[in-house]
C-alpha cells in the first residue's frame, strides 16, 4: 500500500473561470486568464473606418451603422466574388512560432441560407489554417471563438487573420447561398499564457511484440500505486485488433524495462476490449477492471498482482446499448467514479458529447440507467477519453476531456461541486488546456510533439473515490506518437506511454490550502483533555472551527507559518475513540472558502 506522510490539508477554489458549461452551450475561451499583452487585432471594433481592414480576395468592404454587435459600427462585406471574400487584416510581426492565442469575432447575415457556417482562418506563408468555426442563423448575431498554437516549424512571416465561408468549387452557381453579404464586428486575438505547465519524460512504455501478440501500439493507459507499485494497464493495438494488456515496477525508472502481460491469456480472453480503468472498490473488497468492448464491460480480481486472475467479461448493460445512445451516435472510452451513495459511469462519443450514467453504490456494477447528457459542443472541442477525479480533502471534482486541436490532441478540463454538475470551464482551449502541445515541454526527446492524447492522472488513492492531491504535484500518463510516424492505418501507429510532469503555480495547485492539524492527550487534575493543535503552512490567513464530541471552539485568522491549540475538557478520566472536525476557510477572489476534515483519536 502506499503510504504517505500524514498531513491533514484542504483545498479551496481560488482561480476559477466564472462562466458556466451546461449541455447545450459551447466552451468559451478561458484567455481572461491569461492574457499576454493587448488585443494584437488593430480597429477589430470597426470604430474607426475600414482600415487596416483590406479584401484581397474579393468583395467590397464597408462600414455599417445600422447594426453593430456592439459600439456604433460594424464591418459589411459585399459584392463578393470567393468564398474567402472577406476582411483580412496583416498581423507580421505580431505572431510568434510556439504561442498560443485565443481569436474570436461576432458575424451576422441577412439574407440567404437559414444557416451558415462562418470560419475564422490564419493565412501563413507556408498555408492555411481554419482555427475557429461556428454555424450563424439568419438575422442574428453569432460569436465565433476559438483557440490555437502555433508550430514552432511555422513560418509566420506576413501571417493574416480573415473570416470566410466554407470553402465550394464554383460558388457563383448558387450565390445566394454561396457569396451572400454579411457583418462583421468585435474582432480579437489575444495571446494567451496557459493556466497549466507540464514537462515530459521520455517514452517510458513502448510496445513489446511477442509471436503471440504482434502488437504495434501500446495506449489508452490506466494506473494504480498500491501495494508498493505502479499498476498500469493499457490498450495494444496489432493488425489482429485491439486488446489489453498490464505491466508493474515500483518506480517509473524501471517502467521501460517492466515485462508487458497481454491480458488475452486471461479469462478476459481474445477479442475486442480497449480503453481500460482500474480501480478498487472497497465495499466488496474487489479490483475492477472497466473497458470497452462495443459496449462497457467489467472483469474483477481480488488480486490485481496476478492478471492471469481478472474474471470473464461482463456487460455494465446486459440489455444493450441504451436508447439515446443508438439514437446520438454511440460512446466509448467509459470512467467510473463513486462518491458515498453513488457511482457515476462517464463516457464520451467522439461527437462533441460528455454523457453520465449512475447507479447506487449498493447496486454497482449493476443498475446503471440511462445515460445523461453532461457537456456538449463541437466535436473537436469535447472528443473523447474524459477521466473524471475528486480533489482530495475538497467538495471539488474536476474532469478532463481529450480535444482535436490544430494539428494535434490535448485535454480541456472542467470543475464541478458535484458529479452531476454544472460543470465550470477550469483550462478548457487549446491556447489555455490543462495539457497539451501548448503548455508541455521535453525532458529530452521530442518525442510526441503534436499530442497530449487518451490517458490517466496518477490518483493520490486506489480506491472508487478516485482522487487527486493538489498539495502534491501532478503526474499524468499519456499516450503520444511522433508527428514524422508514418503507418498504413490507425491501428498500426507506434503509440507510446510518457509520464507529464505538473510544473510550477496552476488552477489545482492553488486549490490547496497547507493546514496541518495534530491531536495529543493530556490528564489534568485526573480528567482528559484533548488538544488540537494547528500549523498554517500556507501562504494566506486561515480561519478554523474545531468541533468535537465537546464543544466547538474557533481560531481566527491564523497568520501563515503559526501554530495555535484549543483544548476540550472531557470531564472523564478514560475517554473511548472519537474523531474530531476541523473546518478551515480561506478568502479567495471568488469569496470565502471553506472544507472540512475529521482527525481520529484513539481512546485513552
Amino acid at each position: 500500500m502506499h503510504v504517505k506522510p500524514l498531513k491533514v490539508r484542504w483545498f479551496g477554489a481560488t482561480a476559477i473561470i466564472a462562466a458556466l458549461v451546461v449541455a447545450g452551450l459551447a466552451v468559451p475561451p478561458s484567455a481572461e486568464a491569461g492574457i499576454v499583452g493587448s488585443d494584437l487585432v488593430s480597429n477589430g471594433g470597426f470604430e474607426n473606418g475600414v482600415p487596416p481592414w483590406t479584401t484581397p480576395d474579393g468583395g467590397v468592404l464597408s462600414i455599417d451603422t445600422q447594426f453593430a454587435a456592439g459600439g456604433a459600427a460594424s464591418l459589411k462585406v459585399t459584392q463578393r466574388t470567393r468564398t474567402s471574400s472577406g476582411p483580412w487584416q496583416s498581423l507580421d510581426g505580431k505572431l510568434t512560432p510556439g504561442s498560443s492565442y485565443d481569436i474570436s469575432a461576432v458575424v451576422r447575415f441577412d439574407s440567404g441560407p437559414d444557416t451558415k457556417e462562418f470560419i475564422l482562418t490564419m493565412a501563413y506563408a507556408d498555408g492555411y489554417v481554419n482555427v475557429a468555426r461556428a454555424v450563424a442563423t439568419r438575422g442574428q448575431w453569432t460569436n465565433i471563438k476559438g483557440s490555437f498554437t502555433i508550430s514552432d516549424q511555422r513560418n509566420v512571416a506576413g501571417a493574416r487573420v480573415f473570416i470566410e465561408t466554407p470553402w465550394v468549387p464554383d460558388p457563383s452557381a448558387d450565390p445566394a447561398s454561396n457569396l451572400m453579404d454579411f457583418r462583421v464586428d468585435d474582432v480579437s486575438l489575444f495571446e494567451v499564457k496557459p493556466s497549466f505547465e507540464w514537462t515530459s519524460s521520455d517514452p517510458l512504455i513502448v510496445p513489446k511484440p511477442t509471436e503471440e501478440h504482434p502488437s504495434l501500439g501500446v495506449k489508452d493507459p490506466t494506473v494504480v500505486f498500491a501495494d508498493g507499485k505502479y499498476h498500469v494497464f493499457m490498450t495494444t493495438a496489432s493488425q489482429n485488433g485491439w486488446s489489453m494488456a498490464t505491466t508493474s515496477f515500483t518506480d517509473w525508472s524501471e517502467a521501460s524495462a517492466a515485462p508487458i502481460t497481454y491480458l488475452a491469456d486471461s479469462p478476459i480472453g481474445n477479442g475486442y476490449t480497449a480503453a481500460p480503468q482500474v480501480f478498487f472498490f472497497e465495499p466488496q473488497g474487489l479490483w475492477y477492471l472497466i473497458y470497452q468492448a462495443g459496449d462497457p464491460f467489467y472483469s474483477t480480481t481480488a488480486n490485481i498482482d496476478d492478471p492471469m486472475s481478472w474474471t470473464a467479461p461482463r456487460p455494465l448493460y446486459p440489455n444493450g446499448t441504451p436508447t439515446v445512445i443508438q439514437q446520438t451516435g454511440g460512446w466509448l472510452d467509459f470512467f467510473n467514479i463513486c462518491d458515498d451513495d453513488l457511482c457515476h459511469l462517464f463516457a464520451t462519443g467522439d461527437n462533441g458529447r460528455l454523457w453520465r450514467a449512475q447507479t447506487s453504490i449498493e447496486q454497482f456494477p449493476n443498475g446503471f440507467g440511462a445515460p445523461e447528457l453532461e457537456l456538449q459542443d463541437t466535436t473537436d472541442n469535447i472528443f473523447e477519453a474524459s477521466m473524471t477525479y475528486k480533489l482530495d480533502g475538497s467538495d471539488k471534482y474536476v474532469t478532463m476531456i481529450e480535444a482535436i486541436g490544430h494539428p494535434g490532441r490535448y485535454f480541456s478540463s472542467w470543475i464541478a461541486d458535484d458529479l452531476a454538475g454544472p460543470w465550470t470551464p477550469l483550462a478548457a482551449t487549446e491556447a489555455d488546456p490543462f495539457a497539451g502541445p501548448a503548455n508541455r515541454t521535453f525532458d529530452n526527446e521530442i518525442w510526441s510533439k503534436e499530442q497530449v492524447s487518451h490517458g490517466e492522472m496518477i490518483r493520490s488513492g486506489f480506491n472508487q473515490n478516485l482522487t487527486l492531491d493538489p498539495c502534491e504535484p501532478m503526474s499524468f500518463l499519456y499516450q503520444g506518437v511522433s508527428h514524422t510516424a508514418q503507418a498504413p492505418d490507425y491501428v498500426s501507429l507506434p503509440y507510446k506511454l510518457g509520464l507529464l510532469t505538473a510544473v510550477g503555480d496552476n488552477p489545482i495547485s492553488d486549490m490547496c490550502v497547507d493546514v496541518e492539524p495534530a491531536v495529543s492527550q493530556r490528564k489534568l487534575a485526573g480528567k482528559v483533555n484533548l488538544v488540537v493543535s494547528v500549523t498554517n503552512n500556507d501562504s494566506s490567513p486561515v480561519s478554523l472551527t474545531v468541533t468535537s464530541g465537546f464543544g466547538t471552539k474557533t481560531i481566527a485568522d491564523l497568520a501563515p507559518g503559526k501554530t495555535t491549540s484549543v483544548t476540550f475538557n472531557t470531564r472523564a478520566a478514560e475517554t473511548s475513540s472519537g474523531a474530531i472536525s476541523v473546518n478551515a476557510t480561506q478568502s479567495g477572489p471568488t469569496g470565502p472558502v471553506s472544507y472540512e476534515r475529521t482527525i481520529e483519536y484513539t481512546a485513552g
